[in-house]
């Protein structure tokens, strides 16, 4: 078909009717001609924009870009360019996005400009968010993880990596599921086809295997990425990992399984208060206890049950509880359902509340009727034997004065009656009076310290003794009972240290001691006293040649009254001279301990503190 130019529009109308800025420029950038588009668009008339620089109508950040775009143009080859935008400025002083199109012809550059303000401004919230959404898929701790309806994995953020030990390129365009634990994948699976049912947050929590082997606990959150477009392609599920929680909720269930178990269990009753002293939890003990079914003390005031002159100790015990946060132990009386009263006792400790006031205490209470009315059945028993012992003592006092009044007569008449007489005979007889009277006198000065001791009446000064005085004078003392029985008294090393003791009663100890060595002894044997200085302390021994002791009848050596089998061989005594003796080196501050060999003898050694002044 032939061209008919006479039928062609004219391009002037095409000029000025286009809803987009038409433009001509000159090489140095004036404006030569607009059309209506410019004062339409921007509110310019073409007569303020006539030999103004282009330049004048950019935004002051666009300027340079705009000017370089332009010499690229006005320079470059005769070809159209297109996609530059800047923002041109409105008469009202607002701007503009434009997109423009140019190509230089005979020197001008012809532009074509649209309005992409709305677009852009939309773009660059679009940039804008998914800047945001790439900086919180980079940054955030969780792992983020883009599925397909497949199950197949898109793309994942960095932190999945650390979490499940796989490197994001590895698991790209693979199945999700292969990491979960076997028997958590059914639960898995059907969470992530469910989330892209439902248009709802979907949660699971499972198992999955790490890289290295070991296992984890994972909890994931999901939801499906929707459209307009139809049913949703992806899913978007951030997953944390739980293994620290999942291993401290197990620890604390079988911790609370445990406690549970020790409650339910427990003979003692376990109670949980609060700060006003009501019951929060009964433990069942508390019904064997109280007769009171739990439920019936659960929610209850503690005071409620407890006897009237009590309740202030209760109430000081529970305010220390709270406020001081230490064991607090208690003891007091609490009706019982048939209407008797029982005695308990209660120990009861703060729940620590994280640095925080406690608002709740552990109480464990025990019943200790049958203990306390033994208590009291002990202290009258104990009440009536000291009062047993004071009038034993009272009566051995007496006893032994009244005793002892006609015993020295008895004693001083023979005396004198052997000053009188020459005859063999009857001074043999007086003799035998006077020895049996200081045998009985002997006697009865020595029960009578044995009931001071056991009272606790038994009066010990102690001073600084020089043992060495004490020794030699009670050697001197004994020699002649030695003597007659043919024996040798020798004394070892003595030290000069002062001893802390009662002079009279370590003397009546020694003479004892080196008496019983004369009278077990064998004929012609040999006693010996020595002393040894350990640290603070001095060694006082008594050594004998003798019968010594048959290791059967140690544990009776110091029993009162006890002659250990040997009062058939004719040797006096009566048994209280080791427990007399042992008890008043222990009165002194002391020990009297002994070491025997049958057939060879025995060491009785006193052992005091050496004396350091007052």
């Amino acid at each position: 078909m032939k061209d008919d130019k006479s039928t062609v529009p004219d391009i002037g109308d095409f000029f000025y009717s286009s809803p987009d800025l038409l433009s001509v420029f000159g090489n140095d950038g004036e404006l030569i001609q607009v059309n209506p588009a410019w004062y339409d668009m921007l509110g310019w008339d073409f007569d303020e924009l006539r030999g103004v620089p282009f330049a004048n109508f950019v935004h002051p950040d666009d300027v340079q870009a705009t000017e370089d775009e332009f010499r690229i143009a006005i320079r470059g080859p005769d070809e159209t360019r297109r996609g530059f935008i800047n923002r041109q400025r409105c008469r009202d002083g607002t701007y503009r996005t434009i997109s423009w199109s140019s190509l230089r012809k005979d020197g001008w550059i012809c532009a074509t400009g649209q309005d992409v303000t709305d677009r852009q401004e939309i773009q660059d919230k679009l940039n804008q968010s998914t800047a945001v959404a790439e900086a919180m898929f980079e940054a955030a701790a969780d792992s983020i993880v883009i599925i397909d309806r497949d199950l197949n994995i898109v793309e994942s953020s960095p932190e999945s990596e650390r979490i499940y030990g796989y490197p994001e390129r590895g698991r790209r365009g693979r199945t999700g599921l292969n990491i979960v634990h076997p028997d958590d994948r059914p639960i898995v699976e059907a969470a992530l086809r469910r989330t892209f049912e439902i248009d709802e947050v979907t949660t699971v929590s499972f198992r999955a295997r790490h890289a290295d082997g070991h296992e984890i606990t994972l909890e994931t959150r999901g939801r499906a990425l929707r459209n307009d477009d139809g049913p949703p392609a992806r899913a978007v599920f951030i997953t944390r990992d739980i293994t620290a929680a999942a291993q401290t909720q197990a620890a604390l269930a079988e911790n609370l399984a445990k406690m549970r178990a020790i409650i339910d269990t427990a003979v003692d009753s376990i109670t949980v208060i609060d700060r006003d002293g009501t019951m929060i939890e009964v433990s069942p003990a508390s019904e064997a206890m109280y007769g009171i079914p739990e439920e019936d003390r659960r929610g209850h005031p503690v005071l409620e049950f407890v006897h009237y002159n009590d309740q202030a100790v209760l109430v000081s015990a529970i305010r220390r509880i709270f406020d001081e946060g230490e064991a607090t132990t208690a003891r007091f009386r609490v009706r019982h359902e048939d209407g008797h009263w029982v005695t308990v006792e209660s120990r009861g400790r703060a729940l620590d509340n994280g640095g925080e006031l406690p608002v709740a205490a552990v109480v464990i209470t025990r019943d200790i009727s049958e203990s306390v009315a033994l208590e009291h059945a002990l202290e009258i028993a104990r009440s009536e034997a000291e009062r047993h012992d004071a009038a034993k003592s009272e009566f051995m006092s007496r006893m032994s004065h009244e005793l002892r009044t006609p015993l020295n007569s008895v004693i001083g008449f023979s005396q004198l009656l052997q000053m009188e007489t020459s005859d063999p005979d009857v001074l043999r007889m007086l003799g035998h009076i006077n020895n049996s009277g200081q045998h009985l006198l002997n006697l009865i000065n020595e029960i009578l310290d044995i009931s001071r001791i056991e009272s606790g009446r038994i009066i010990v000064t102690l001073r600084a003794v020089p043992l060495d005085d004490l020794v030699r004078d009670c050697v001197g003392i004994i020699t002649l009972q030695a003597n007659e029985r043919d024996l040798e008294v020798e004394i070892g090393e003595i030290t000069e240290a002062l001893v802390r003791a009662d002079q009279q009663r370590l003397r009546q100890v020694l003479l004892n001691l080196l008496s019983n060595a004369i009278k077990y002894n064998r004929p012609r044997g040999r006693v010996t006293v020595s002393t040894e200085v350990i640290d603070d302390v001095v060694r006082l021994s008594v050594s004998d040649t003798g019968l010594g002791i048959s290791p059967e009848m140690v544990e009776r050596l110091f029993i009162p009254f006890d002659r250990l089998n040997i009062e058939s061989t004719g040797i006096e005594g009566t048994g209280l001279g080791l427990a007399l003796s042992k008890n008043l080196t222990e009165a002194m501050g002391g020990t009297l301990t002994f070491d025997s060999t049958p057939g060879k003898g025995s060491v009785f050694t006193i052992q005091l503190p050496i004396f350091k002044g007052s």
